[in-house]
């Protein structure tokens, strides 16, 4: 009974099965839903595996891509196999792009091993975007950098709990900045000459925000 109870419990699992909601400016061009995922399995030949989507409920206008290891997948493949050995795991995302319309967007993803159907795990997810210019009142978390421009330093506000790291792009995509912070810290950019950058959280989630150094 023990052998049996620990078979069952070793197996593709992502480390939550549902990513908490959160709300971003529609002016983000696109928000990381990020869950790891495991190969816990006792049989080291259960490597191959197949996602799917079986739940899309999205604005008109947005549209997604699920992430594996190596690729970003569009909105009209909704199934792709992957392979993933024992005991490895990587960031498996679902990426929402709302192209600047606010409103919600849900996803879930179910992974199911090809050699045993039994193997399978799934996780849900959910993003809503609003306008900037509404009331504070009107949203419950946000993600936000301000001042915009900016000369100094720039505050990163974010209902990503915990540590997460931001990175800082310029128009290339060259990285010029990178630290480890929390929300509602203070970034010092005074070593970015003038322009405009990409700023980049990337943590449990991940945001993409613009802003101009002055």
């Amino acid at each position: 009974m023990l052998v049996f109870g620990m078979a069952g419990f070793a197996q593709i699992n992502f480390e939550k099965d549902t990513v908490p909601k959160i709300y971003v400016d529609q002016a983000s061009f696109d928000y990381s839903s990020k869950n790891q995922l495991t190969n816990s399995s006792v049989d080291a030949k259960d490597t191959l595996f197949t996602w799917t989507r079986v739940l899309e409920d999205i604005p008109a206008t947005w549209e997604t891509a699920i992430c594996d290891q190596t690729t970003c997948y569009p909105p009209e493949l909704s199934t792709k196999d992957l392979i993933l050995k024992q005991g490895d795991f990587f960031d498996f995302k679902v990426n929402f792009y709302p192209y600047n319309t606010a409103g919600c967007g849900k996803a879930k993803i179910v992974i199911q091993s090809k050699v045993n159907p039994s193997n399978k795990d799934s996780f849900y997810t959910e993003v809503c975007s609003f306008d900037a210019a509404a009331s504070v009142k009107d949203v419950k978390t946000t993600v936000n950098l301000y001042p915009n421009p900016a000369k100094d330093f720039i505050v990163v506000n974010t209902s990503i709990t915990g540590l997460y790291t931001v990175n800082i792009y310029d128009i290339l995509g060259v990285l010029k900045l990178s630290k480890g912070i929390s929300s509602g810290n203070s970034l010092d950019i005074k070593t970015l000459g003038k322009g405009v950058y990409i700023l980049r959280i990337e943590g449990d989630a991940n945001a993409t925000k613009v802003f101009q150094k002055q």
